[in-house]
């Protein structure tokens, strides 16, 4: 979550919010989650990665059970 965080704030207001629209949420709902350390939905996961350009992976939102949810990315991890 820190990932999120770090991105949200190099974003300017407008464009935080902007960022939290095209991933068919708020900014208040990111801001929520961050500050509880709330695990988000893998759709919104897969959604804040697109829209981030990969700069807030799946992985960094979901340390610890990124291989269970996509393991797909394991084994592309390992083909590298």
């Amino acid at each position: 979550m820190e990932t999120l965080r770090t991105y949200l704030n190099g974003l300017a207001l407008g464009k935080q919010r902007d960022f939290a629209a095209t991933c068919e949420t708020s900014l208040e709902y990111l801001r929520k989650a961050i500050s509880k350390g709330q695990k988000l939905g893998p759709a919104l996961s897969v959604l804040i990665e697109i829209n981030s350009a990969g700069a807030v992976s799946r992985k960094d939102l979901h340390p610890d059970d990124w291989m269970k949810i996509w393991p797909e990315l394991n084994s592309k991890a390992t083909a590298a």
